[in-house]
């Protein structure tokens, strides 16, 4: 420890203050060429972003960085819509859901996206008796050949006996079919949002 104490001391000696006063300019203008030449999303950048907010947040308290202005400004009703996915075995949950976003006025930009044909039930309302735009993105998928019938072939066939279970209306066994293929339906659902409509 005392080698590595001595050979600072020499190497501090051996600077002259011009020596010093340049490094001290140098050393900070060296790091901003290389934080402003870096792409955004670069590991160097990250870091320097990371232990920035990191000291903010230590310096404001545990909950400083709410009040911190965003880099761009988020206006709610034009900026932010909503995608609502259910499934047959969750689609009790939507109309609460809906009565949540009409009191935030976020009506006109929220849509539901499904894995069963919306055609099949009364369909979804706002609280002001308003339809809301309702989507089956596993038939529009099937429709606009967006699925390898290979690929998907299992969860095709598992789709259209949900379907057609729903058709005869046997709730019963519609419900315990959404309750054992459900996930799988699911997960179809993400490939659909995928895709631009």
């Amino acid at each position: 420890m005392s080698s590595i104490l001595a050979g600072v001391r020499h190497v501090s000696s051996r600077l002259s203050r011009p020596r010093v006063l340049l490094l001290t300019i140098l050393i900070p203008f060296l790091l901003l060429v290389a934080y402003l030449s870096t792409p955004y999303d670069s590991s160097f950048r990250a870091f320097y972003r990371f232990h920035r907010h990191t000291v903010q947040g230590h310096l404001g308290g545990e909950y400083a960085w709410i009040n911190f202005a965003g880099r761009f400004s988020v206006d709610i009703e034009e900026d932010v819509g909503v995608i609502i996915k259910t499934g047959y075995g969750t689609r009790q949950r939507v109309p609460k859901l809906l009565a949540a976003l009409a009191e935030e006025d976020l009506i006109a930009d929220t849509v539901i996206v499904q894995d069963y044909p919306a055609e099949l039930e009364a369909g979804y309302a706002w609280p002001d008796g308003s339809a809301v735009p309702t989507i089956d993105a596993m038939g529009w998928m099937i429709e606009n050949d967006l699925l390898k019938e290979r690929e998907h072939s299992e969860r095709l066939a598992k789709y259209h006996s949900l379907v057609e279970v729903i058709q005869t209306q046997d709730w019963a066994h519609a419900e315990d079919l959404a309750r054992t293929v459900g996930w799988e339906l699911d997960a179809m659902k993400v490939i659909y949002l995928l895709f631009p409509v």
